[in-house]
């Protein structure tokens, strides 16, 4: 008889901010209810099957995202994600930064001392194990999640638990590791009830062979696209499954087409003769025909066909091949992109495919390239990096440093010319020239009206003020000189 699930009867008390809470596990089935014998396949297998698919291999996904209009997509996500590789210098700039978790908290010089250990880190990233940055490790970990919709990377640690670099793994080695005793130090291993934290991650070789265990504090396990459904054992849904019939239907179609300009899949015309030629006669007739007339790489040979006076025998259709734009051989192509586009959620226009009218726009209908392409990053740059900067906040910079919060910024910034323009129309209405200023890295400028807005009524409010409050400067003509048609005269107490 099958073993039923244990309900659980006792509270677990956890600290939520500064209160400590009794709260209740959850009843709900979840992947690790699943029988011991099917997480087991999904530890100790070969790393052939990705198991948030339908029976698809890691190789299957890494040949489809190889296929030139996928691989280009991730190519140009990959370098726009790039661009936040740097800290972020001023708030308008694009980049990551550290910032406290309570936004109004004001740090104080300990957390100063975090954020300055936290940056190092982050800039540090794979350290010697992967030389480049921060940059480097997001080249590796975007088309990861592209293909895979899997991420792993090991945080490597200092002695007092302090996060010292962490490198990228290959998710393909990487599975979800079932309890059993050896994981949780020879004490019999739960079998019911939610994933234990001890539990963690192994690393197995394309052998079966289990060659590393980790606890999930240090690995990390970046899902992007995370589903319910128990059968996935809380693996993820890499985008490549969904397009698989696509892939297909653009690598065939670019086949077809690339054999049928190489080496001919069909002929284009037909040389009909009619005559009274014996059977041998015509052999060598045709076999002439066709070794003069073949195309280039002995391509599209020309059928010679021999008809009979006597019966009367005649062949209708003479052209027998289509052109490119009679098998609509462009649009088929494009329709194809365009869904894998959108799956992506990046618009054609950020790889350079224009449809349509380029740079031309309808205040009604239709939006200009530029504008379709700063919609696209804000549908799937955005989601891409929020996900990212999870990760990292979640298992390298809480676990150390609680109080403190990754994240990546300035989506919003635009170009120079733009903020200009931004701070000319908000200076003067609601910002005054040194808040300006202080965005900018400049110091103040030491007068009170820098700290109004420069509009007409406070111009007023402030010149009224400094009329009543400050004397007008007292000029001694004899020790200054004076100006004459815009020229300045010597002093009177001086010679000419």
């Amino acid at each position: 008889m099958k073993e039923q699930p244990t309900k659980p009867t006792s509270t677990e008390v956890k600290k939520v901010g500064r209160r400590w809470v009794a709260v209740s596990p959850p009843r709900s089935a979840n992947a690790d209810f699943i029988n011991d014998a099917h997480l087991m396949a999904r530890t100790g297998s070969t790393g052939d099957y990705h198991y948030g698919t339908l029976s698809i291999t890691y190789d299957m996904l890494e040949q489809m995202a190889n296929v030139p209009q996928i691989a280009g997509i991730m190519q140009t996500r990959t370098n726009q994600a790039t661009d936040w590789a740097r800290a972020q210098e001023n708030p308008i700039d694009i980049g990551w930064r550290l910032r406290m978790e309570k936004r109004q908290a004001l740090p104080l010089r300990k957390d100063r001392v975090a954020i300055e250990k936290a940056a190092e880190v982050i800039s540090r990233a794979g350290a010697e194990w992967l030389p480049g940055g921060f940059e480097q490790f997001l080249r590796v970990i975007v088309p990861d999640t592209l293909t895979y919709d899997q991420v792993n990377f090991e945080i490597l640690r200092e002695k007092d638990g302090t996060p010292y670099a962490f490198i990228p793994v290959d998710p393909k080695t990487i599975r979800r590791a079932i309890p059993t005793q050896e994981i949780y130090g020879g004490e019999p291993a739960p079998r019911y009830g939610r994933w234990d934290f001890n539990e963690g991650f192994v690393q197995v070789m394309a052998s079966g062979e289990i060659v590393n265990y980790y606890e999930p504090g240090n690995m990390a396990w970046g899902i992007r696209r995370p589903r319910s459904n128990i059968k996935f054992s809380g693996y993820g849904h890499p985008e490549l499954e969904q397009l698989a019939t696509i892939i297909t239907g653009l690598v065939n179609a670019q086949t077809f087409n690339q054999v049928n300009f190489t080496t001919g899949i069909h002929a284009h015309t037909a040389l009909v003769l009619k005559s009274a030629w014996d059977q041998n006669r015509f052999n060598e007739f045709r076999r002439e025909i066709q070794t003069s007339m073949a195309g280039g790489r002995n391509f599209k040979r020309i059928p010679v066909i021999q008809l009979s006076n006597q019966l009367q025998e005649e062949l209708e259709a003479i052209t027998l091949g289509k052109s490119n734009a009679e098998m609509e051989f462009a649009e088929w192509i494009n329709w194809l992109l365009k869904v894998a586009c959108s799956l992506y959620a990046i618009d054609p226009s950020e790889m350079g495919y224009i449809f349509g009218a380029e740079g031309m726009r309808s205040q009604l209908i239709n939006a200009s390239p530029t504008d379709r392409i700063l919609q696209s990053k804000e549908r799937g740059l955005r989601p891409l990096l929020r996900a990212i900067q999870t990760w990292i906040d979640y298992y390298v910079i809480k676990p150390t440093w609680p109080q403190l919060k990754f994240e990546f910024a300035g989506f919003d910034a635009s170009n120079e010319r733009e903020r200009h323009d931004m701070d000319m129309s908000a200076i003067t209405t609601y910002r005054t020239p040194n808040e300006i200023r202080a965005e900018r890295g400049l110091e103040p400028l030491p007068t009170p009206i820098a700290d109004l807005p420069l509009n007409a009524f406070f111009s007023q409010a402030a010149q009224k003020i400094l009329e009543n409050e400050v004397p007008p400067p007292q000029f001694d003509i004899d020790t200054v000189g004076a100006f004459v048609d815009g020229r300045r005269l010597p002093p009177l107490t001086k010679p000419a």
